[in-house]
């Protein structure tokens, strides 16, 4: 009961600090006019809890839009994770963007998933081609049944 009022107190103030209302974003930082907005922002509002739901909709359409700066590998499990609490209405999606990313990893001959999707190129050629927090689709295949189907 005292944590569950404490991680509700902390959502109201990550709403009333971060979300631009203008914009229909959350912000990454306050006390700036930084116009750029990141997927993993968002996805870490939605994930928590922070986004009241009658601006959920718009608020996850705005983080999938392709306008935003994309989360890596390792962040993308919030993401997911948000879209998936969401009901049906985004398991389409989330299918096809890990077939899309991890995918290219597969087809082109890598038997592990790399830290990037940029692999061993990344990092002045320095990428790892085996990391841990790139196994989101091997979670999440483990947890949702309808990823696992055709």
């Amino acid at each position: 009961m005292k944590y569950d009022r404490l991680h509700q107190q902390i959502n109201c103030a990550i709403h009333r600090f971060f979300y631009d209302p203008e914009e229909q974003v959350y912000r990454t930082r306050t006390g700036c006019d930084d116009k750029v907005h990141h997927q993993l922002t968002q996805a870490l509002a939605l994930y928590v809890g922070a986004v009241p739901n009658d601006l959920t909709q718009i608020v996850t359409d705005n983080m999938i839009s392709g306008e935003m700066v994309p989360c890596t590998l390792s962040g993308s499990i919030y993401k997911y994770e948000a879209l998936l609490r969401q009901g049906n209405r985004y398991q389409k999606f989330v299918k096809e963007e890990i077939e899309q990313i991890w995918g290219r990893m597969l087809f082109s001959g890598a038997t592990t998933f790399w830290e990037t999707e940029a692999g061993a190129s990344d990092f002045e050629d320095a990428g790892s081609l085996c990391h841990g927090w790139s196994a989101v689709p091997v979670y999440l295949y483990g947890k949702y049944d309808f990823l696992r189907r055709n």
